[in-house]
């Protein structure tokens, strides 16, 4: 059941759990009632955000032993009497803001009602790559969990936490390097056409931990196009799976490769250079296609029940002497705006959760950086009030 996003579970998997005892694991708590101790309910939040995540599911009394102590086994679904769901999520994400250092962000809260008493409430609270969270209510502690247990992280395992936290963007951005290195020497999957070349790369945090593979049968089902393509071929391959397009000339237009860690790279090639050794770009169709695609590998890590945040890299290689078309938008020559550089790495866009209407939003300081690199003061398809709209500005 855990391997669908929170909002998707029923009625029909809590009663599962019942039915079945699955028991409290490291991932797991179910509590009787909802929480009445700031501290207690805090530390219990800051625990699974810094070790696996986990679920709390509110309503799920234990069943008890012969001396009267919980056994961690749901006894029952009752649910929640009289839950009034707004209202209590807002005091315990106050709770969580008041009480926790550094703050923790993405939690998700999803209802189900049909049971004896009332509604169950259920808390998702993801892995954290902040961590580690301390308890800033009482004493300063750091909380985790083990088993089905609270514990608290000893000096040795804070300073690892606070080691590993600290390299990850390291991490994150030396797989960046690497690809972007191999794909410049032209070690790519399938040999791309010798053109400048548009890449993005999507590396979920979790893809850069120790063991990290995904299940890539999600991808092989319903294969994603890769950027700059409409129309594609796919099959597994070495590192994981691949999408691409076959332009029957020995040589691929673009492709898109899913490593088995989860992250992802696409690669499309743009126009060929022009006699006077320029190559045009149609800024907005890449703003547009790099938005769309994002959606559509979004749905198959939310699909394959991948956690994120996770980092978003565009990067522009072969980039000097890239120009933009004419447009009526400007009285200028193709050519006036022309990028002095190979590479054009833009800023990173960090994406926390699955809903896909703020990546405009989102991606707009990287496209604003691309149209700079050009000498234009920003990204045109974003109105005065920064909303994206590709409609108002067309080559």
């Amino acid at each position: 059941m855990f391997n669908k996003p929170v909002t998707e579970l029923t009625k029909e998997d809590i009663d599962a759990l019942v039915e079945n005892e699955v028991p409290e694991s490291k991932v797991l708590d179910y509590k009787g009632d909802l929480p009445t101790e700031n501290k207690d309910f805090a530390a219990d939040v800051a625990a699974f955000a810094n070790a696996a995540g986990g679920f709390i599911i509110f309503g799920v009394p234990e069943k008890k032993d012969a001396d009267g102590k919980r056994t961690g086994i749901p006894a029952s679904a009752d649910g929640i009497p009289g839950l009034n769901s707004d209202e209590v999520i807002r005091r315990l994400e106050a709770i969580v803001r008041t009480n926790i250092d550094p703050k923790l962000s993405g939690l998700h809260w999803h209802t189900i009602p049909g049971f004896p008493k009332g509604p169950i409430l259920i808390l998702h609270i993801p892995r954290s790559w902040s961590a580690p969270h301390m308890l800033t209510v009482g004493e300063s502690r750091f909380p985790s969990r083990n088993d089905r247990n609270k514990v608290w992280l000893d000096v040795r395992e804070i300073r690892s936490a606070f080691v590993r936290s600290t390299e990850l963007p390291a991490l994150i951005h030396r797989f960046r390097d690497e690809r972007l290195g191999k794909i410049i020497a032209g070690a790519t999957p399938i040999k791309l056409k010798p053109r400048a070349k548009l890449v993005l790369h999507l590396v979920p945090f979790a893809s850069v931990s120790e063991g990290a593979a995904i299940d890539l049968a999600t991808w092989g089902k319903r294969p994603p196009a890769p950027l700059g393509s409409g129309g594609w071929d796919s099959k597994y391959n070495n590192d994981g799976f691949i999408s691409y397009r076959d332009l029957n000339e020995g040589l691929i237009q673009s492709y898109l490769q899913v490593f088995r860690t989860g992250a992802l790279e696409t690669v499309t090639t743009l126009r060929e250079r022009r006699p006077d050794g320029l190559t045009l770009a149609n800024l907005w169709w890449h703003e547009e296609d790099i938005i769309d695609k994002t959606k559509a590998y979004l749905e198959r890590y939310r699909e394959a029940g991948l956690e994120l945040p996770l980092i978003a890299l565009v990067s522009l290689l072969d980039a000097k002497g890239l120009t933009v078309p004419e447009s009526g938008m400007r009285d200028v020559s193709v050519g006036m705006y022309v990028s002095d550089r190979d590479t054009l790495l833009l800023p990173n866009v960090q994406i926390q959760d699955y809903g896909d209407d703020a990546l405009p939003k989102l991606f707009k300081p990287a496209f604003d950086a691309l149209w700079q690199s050009l000498g234009f003061p920003r990204s045109f398809c974003y109105d005065k009030d920064g909303i994206w709209n590709g409609e108002d500005f067309r080559w």
